[in-house]
């Protein structure tokens, strides 16, 4: 039976769905009507707690609020939903989401056909009390977090001694010790939960049975996933939660039941909003955002403004529609553009083209939306630069060059990046190293990597020392491409330094011996000195030379947070053996840890232990929060893979490096990052646990300080930097 194309009857600026329907549509269950995604692309993933929140809002029965649609006509190259190539729009047209991906895409996890090529589950525990803000007891686990999230905090990974045990528990039931990631994520479900049903199995089960059309369905459903439970149950429960769970599935029912009544609101956008000729009425001021950027200031985005990246990606696929499936080859090469958005790549592109085109042009390292007009504005600038160098193997040639020359090996690059260090290689960075690849590209007509090579030690010095000492990436970007000449085929790194340094965008390094010289107190407190906070790094009546050397090592130090990305290059043998994607692009998905090396419940505000007995009793200054500044130090921290079994948590430092046997013992110091000579200072770290003297206060300060130091020695002498100075 033919079916009338849904598509026309969209003559409306609003028009109503049922909320089922549309999630039909775009999952491509029901063909009769084509939604592609959208225009707009923004560099924006919805976190776990979002999908719960919403997924509850849903289940309550109330509206979401309204999404918004172009209508695309015939032959048009778009993307569907859950697919990845561009493919034509039907002879009826089709719809373009242009506002509600997000939460299309959430409302989407758990349906049939695109829910299960999606990396996210959502789960119901009908055995759990739900919390205080939610009907039911909801979980999400990703492929990188398949154990699930804190229970109390949805988007916050568990901790790491949960997720080893987690990990254990399904060794010990699986009887497998290859687990893939692939493997994991399709069997394993969420640590807190006690008897968790796959929402996607539950949605199923309502629809089949409702597709009978039976009068009892709901109750039929009900007694089934009743059914589920008490399969599922191996262990025995009182009878108070088995009635608790027959009445939250009951009341799971009431949910659906609201969930398939509702409506949704589609609200239709004039395609002239796409134009990229109003810029030129006169009356225009310059100053003024496009008008499809307006419209996304002022309807509902619920605060997600259209940002300038997003914006110039949406105009060029516009105009261009080839473009997106020329970024998305960019972007799944495997190589340092998948570190990228795909508006980073575009905008990327678009900045190379501006430094190579015919006419000298302002480099503007993120163009506002009205910069990027100007831009394309000239003559052939998409045409004749933008599509040829993103359409030909250049640019892709480019980036594989740049992760071939930093990439770690332990043989031919041993002071290279693991993958899991590319991270920290952010889009103006980025763009600083493309585009004297791109000049070696353009100079040489022979073997480029050969070239390259030749200046892969200052390109590695300059890598690190940026993330270290630069203050303000993006003006550093804007003074590096102002540097580059276009005969330029080795890499100037000294030189862009010293203008960095005489423009005030960074920081000078300085050798452990200069900081000694210059600042010895910074680095090492004075023997028998209670924890010191802040007023370590604290700079009144310095002269300006202590003034560099004190911001260059606080930053060395570390904020007072516990993340220290260097980390991940000063440990990069073993890191460079961690399982997991380096790209997932995700907070709450890395798949390493910053561990400390001395835990937190050792030594935090709240330990446990009386007073007197707690370390801070000991600190030089009353609630001047030395404990954290120190604790929290890049000497106190070691980055550990994600749910290793060798993880101890919380055990003492002892513990951890497995002090009592010698061979395990040195194999996990060099792992970590420890030198030999630390490890009487880790030991006296360990006597007590939870219970602090002066003695254990002072080696704990005096050990994390010795390590910090260290470290900053072997960064500082292994990258060479004695080039510089």
């Amino acid at each position: 039976m033919n079916v009338e194309p849904k598509v026309k009857r969209f003559d409306k600026n609003i028009e109503i769905l049922k909320l089922d329907e549309w999630l039909n549509c775009t999952s491509g269950c029901d063909t009769s009507l084509f939604v592609a995604l959208p225009l707009i692309q923004r560099g924006f993933v919805w976190k776990p707690k979002q999908i719960i929140d919403l997924w509850d809002t849903l289940l309550r029965g109330m509206p979401m609020g309204s999404l918004m649609y172009s209508l695309i006509p015939p032959g048009v190259e778009v993307r569907e939903i859950g697919g990845k190539d561009l493919i034509k729009t039907p002879e009826s047209g089709a719809i373009g989401l242009i506002d509600g991906q997000q939460r299309t895409l959430a409302m989407l996890i758990p349906w049939e056909k695109v829910g299960e090529k999606m990396d996210r589950r959502i789960w119901v525990d009908f055995f759990d009390k739900p919390s205080d803000e939610h009907l039911f007891r909801l979980y999400v686990t990703t492929k990188n977090q398949p154990f699930g999230f804190q229970k109390t905090s949805p988007s916050t990974k568990l901790p790491l001694g949960e997720r080893t045990a987690a990990r254990e528990e399904f060794i010990k039931q699986h009887k497998k010790l290859d687990l893939s990631q692939d493997f994991l994520f399709k069997m394993a479900k969420p640590y807190h939960a006690k008897f968790p049903l796959d929402l996607r199995i539950l949605i199923e089960g309502w629809k089949h049975q409702s597709n009978l059309g039976n009068q009892e369905s709901k109750s039929v459903w009900v007694n089934k996933i009743e059914e589920m439970l008490e399969r599922m149950i191996v262990e025995k429960l009182s009878i108070d939660d088995l009635e608790l769970a027959k009445i939250r599935i009951s009341r799971f029912a009431d949910a659906l039941e609201r969930f398939f009544a509702l409506q949704i609101p589609l609200l239709k956008v004039d395609p002239a909003l796409f134009s990229v000729n109003d810029l030129n009425n006169s009356d225009h001021n310059e100053n003024n955002d496009p008008p499809l950027a307006i419209l996304f200031k002022r309807v509902g985005t619920g605060g997600t403004l259209l940002s300038d990246a997003d914006y110039a990606y949406s105009i060029i696929k516009n105009l261009h529609p080839e473009t997106y499936t020329l970024v998305e080859a960019l972007y799944s090469a495997g190589n340092i553009a998948s570190l990228l958005s795909p508006t980073d790549l575009v905008m990327t592109t678009v900045r190379l083209v501006a430094a190579e085109y015919k006419e000298k042009l302002t480099d503007w390292e993120s163009p506002r939306k009205i910069e990027f007009h100007r831009l394309i504005k000239h003559d052939g600038f998409l045409k004749d630069g933008f599509l040829p160098l993103i359409r030909s193997d250049l640019l892709n040639d480019a980036f594989a060059s740049l992760t071939k020359l930093l990439k770690f090996d332990k043989k031919n690059n041993p002071y290279g990046l693991p993958l899991h260090t590319f991270p920290l290689l952010n889009r103006p960075l980025i763009q600083v190293l493309l585009r004297w690849i791109r000049i070696v590209q353009l100079r040489v007509s022979g073997d480029v990597n050969f070239i390259l090579e030749q200046s892969r030690g200052e390109i590695l010095r300059f890598i690190m020392y940026w993330q270290l000492g630069v203050i303000d990436q993006r003006k550093a970007s804007l003074i590096a491409f102002q540097q580059f000449r276009t005969d330029d085929v080795c890499f100037s790194g000294k030189e862009i330094y010293k203008t960095f340094i005489k423009e005030r965008v960074a920081i000078p390094i300085a050798s452990p011996e200069k900081i000694l010289e210059v600042k010895q107190d910074v680095v090492f407190s004075p023997d028998a000195t209670r924890l010191r906070g802040w007023e370590r790094f604290d700079t009144q009546r310095a002269t300006e030379e202590e003034n560099f050397i004190v911001s260059l090592y606080q930053r060395w130090w570390g904020n007072g947070h516990y993340v220290h990305p260097l980390l991940l290059w000063l440990q990069r043998e073993i890191v460079a053996e961690f399982d997991g994607s380096p790209v997932a692009g995700r907070e709450e998905d890395t798949p390493y840890d910053y561990d400390h090396i001395c835990p937190v419940n050792h030594w935090g505000n709240w330990t446990g232990s009386s007073k007197g007995n707690r370390l801070i009793d000991f600190l030089a200054r009353e609630n001047n929060g030395g404990h954290w500044r120190v604790g929290n130090s890049i000497g106190n921290l070691r980055v550990w893979q994600s749910g290793e079994n060798r993880s101890y948590g919380d055990a003492t430092p002892s513990e951890k490096l497995k002090f009592d046997n010698p061979i395990e013992r040195d194999k996990l110091l060099q792992q970590s990052a420890i030198d030999s000579s630390q490890i009487e200072g880790w030991k006296i770290c360990s006597d007590g646990e939870k219970c602090w003297n002066e003695t254990r206060a002072q080696a704990f300060q005096k050990v994390i300080e010795q390590r910090a130091f260290a470290l900053y020695k072997c960064f500082y002498c292994e990258l060479g930097f004695s080039e510089w100075s």
